[in-house]
């Protein structure tokens, strides 16, 4: 049997990347004019869909609301 591919899952079942995911999401929040998140309240959402993370994480700031202070991200349409 040929192998084409391998394919690893990095949501810390092999590798801890809850500080970089952390990073990501607080990178996130200064782009979108949010409140920082703490390492714990981050690590609560991993393995949640993104869409529910966002939610968790920033509750109570309406998502239409949201503004980029550079350019025109949009959080709830990532994958356009």
């Amino acid at each position: 049997m040929e192998i084409k591919a391998i394919i690893f899952d990095f949501d810390m079942t092999l590798v801890d990347t809850s500080r970089a995911i952390a990073y990501a999401m607080n990178r996130f929040a200064e782009i979108m004019g949010l409140r920082k998140v703490s390492y714990d309240e981050v690590l609560a959402t991993i393995g949640l869909p993104m869409e529910k993370s966002l939610s968790v994480l920033w509750q109570g700031q309406s998502q239409s609301g949201w503004t980029s202070t550079q350019g025109n991200a949009d959080p709830w349409n990532m994958r356009k």
